[in-house]
């Protein structure tokens, strides 16, 4: 899930970054390089397409249990939907969206719109790796 979908300033992403690796790694962040504003667009964009294809992947790739999550929270005056995929593999953060309202038709809405972002991601890839993940290896 990109930074920034998730609420984070694109201002802040740095210092979360920082904390991350800090929490992590255990070593002392405060004077390592990141990116600048001006490209932390580009790396949440590319870290969502990444995200919603691992998500895809797992989908496709699983025994057939899937178990799609959502939990709907609102904050200052917005309504948001997370989704979350469950398979066999593991368990997957797959994205947050912003809606209208927390009805069952918004509801809906964002399950159609995140399902249709993953087929986006994974029709997108070459055939060769399509069969890969469906086990034909052709």
């Amino acid at each position: 899930m990109a930074a920034r979908d998730a609420g984070v300033a694109s201002a802040k992403v740095a210092t979360l970054i920082r904390q991350i690796l800090s929490t992590f790694a255990d070593k002392d962040m405060s004077e390592m390089k990141l990116p600048q504003p001006s490209c932390v667009g580009n790396i949440t964009q590319e870290c969502g397409a990444l995200g919603k294809l691992q998500v895809g992947e797992a989908m496709l790739g699983s025994d057939g249990k899937v178990c799609h999550q959502y939990n709907g929270v609102s904050k200052n005056m917005k309504h948001y939907f997370a989704h979350r995929v469950c398979t066999s593999g593991g368990s997957f953060s797959a994205g947050l969206a912003e809606s209208v309202d927390q009805t069952a038709s918004a509801q809906l809405e964002s399950t159609k719109f995140f399902l249709e972002q993953i087929a986006e991601v994974l029709s997108s890839l070459p055939q060769v790796r399509r069969n890969r993940i469906h086990g034909t290896g052709l």
